[in-house]
């Protein structure tokens, strides 16, 4: 199969790094593949890793823009045989939606919902009902779009599976992983670390977190903190660093590529977003056997099966989450049972070759149906 992926990220966030792993899974099947990247950053991403790129410009958000990316993006996909054209945000959904209603477009268009706005479920989703299919990565999320329109031969829902064989590692890995990052971020030895790793914005709940930590800090100082990102509330939660005695023991470590060696190295990964649909990072720690403590949201109890795989807190509760933190931090033989079970879950479920399974299954059913 020939497949155009479409991806606006200005970034590399979740969505674009998904896009990345579905290309490369779907090249090692033997599929053709071409990413139709958000910018320069996103393009550089993709050309490291050898994939294929399409140049027509799919940024635009205004009317007119979205209205030209759309015929071109339909002009590049005949003149390349596209079989299918998989959309990973809203954006180029919409340019499929007008491709498929003004330009009669033949090939399969598909949307796969990786987030979206309440501005988006109330007045844009519906329209998305003109493509071939769309993909939900959470029941969540499923349930949110039949919901605002999506009919239900249009909905299909596929969870996010990871290579899990990019995150194995030994248990003497893990020890060189911590001592090796210890050094760096200069963390005391003995330490237990609890982590976060994503975007450092509102919806992602960081500021309970450090709320959390400050009043752990007050019972125990054998305690650090690492955060692993950047963004618009850096700034923030700096001052907050410097302006509690507990921020001796929160560390920065701003953007970073080796978060296999992050996560083995870490207590515990904390997810404390108050919107989410299903974490890749989560996976990802799941894959190293790091255990997660999670907010209630969204499509995380899919993932995150409280008291077997992890622990889930009550959205935007401080006190839930430090009791929470506080717990597994004070039974490890637990913290363990929940790694293992996190790790078969990954092993049998959780991975890349059972969404691919999936993802290229309605490919094939929509190229058959044309």
């Amino acid at each position: 199969m020939k497949v155009l992926l479409l991806s606006t990220g200005g970034r590399i966030g979740g969505e674009e790094t998904f896009t990345k792993n579905l290309a490369l899974a779907l090249e090692k099947r033997g599929h053709f593949v071409i990413v139709c990247p958000g910018g320069e950053i996103q393009k550089a991403d993709l050309l490291k890793c050898g994939i294929k790129i399409c140049d027509v410009d799919i940024t635009s958000r205004k009317p007119l823009g979205i209205y030209k990316a759309a015929k071109k993006i339909q002009e590049f996909a005949i003149q390349n045989s596209i079989d299918v054209i998989h959309a990973q945000s809203i954006g180029p959904a919409l340019m499929g939606v007008i491709a498929k209603k003004i330009f009669k477009c033949k090939i399969p268009w598909i949307w796969h919902n990786h987030g979206i706005t309440d501005f988006a479920y109330k007045y844009v989703v519906r329209h998305l009902d003109a493509l071939d299919l769309v993909i939900s990565n959470s029941d969540y999320v499923y349930v949110m779009l039949r919901n605002h329109g999506i009919s239900l031969a249009k909905s299909k829902r596929i969870h996010n599976g990871i290579d899990i064989s990019k995150f194995e590692v030994t248990v003497e890995e893990k020890e060189l992983n911590r001592r090796k990052l210890v050094s760096e971020f200069n963390i005391p030895i003995g330490n237990s670390v609890v982590t976060y790793i994503g975007r450092f914005s509102p919806e992602k709940g960081v500021d309970v977190l450090l709320s959390a930590f400050k009043q752990l800090y007050e019972k125990r100082k054998d305690i650090s903190c690492l955060l692993v990102g950047d963004g618009i509330e850096k700034d923030k939660f700096l001052n907050f660093a410097k302006t509690n005695s507990c921020g001796a023991n929160i560390y920065f470590a701003g953007f970073r590529s080796d978060i296999k060696e992050i996560l083995s190295m870490s207590d515990i990964l904390i997810l404390p977003s108050h919107i989410e649909t299903f974490s890749l990072t989560t996976l990802q720690a799941f894959a190293v056997g790091t255990p997660v403590i999670a907010s209630d949201v969204g499509g995380t109890p899919e993932q995150v099966l409280s008291k077997f795989n992890g622990l889930l807190f009550k959205d935007n509760d401080i006190m839930d989450l430090t009791d929470k933190i506080q717990y597994l931090l004070s039974n490890r033989k637990i913290a363990y049972r929940y790694s293992c079970n996190a790790k078969s879950l990954s092993d049998s479920y959780l991975n890349d070759d059972r969404m691919i399974d999936e993802i290229e299954y309605e490919y094939k059913k929509l190229i058959q149906g044309k």
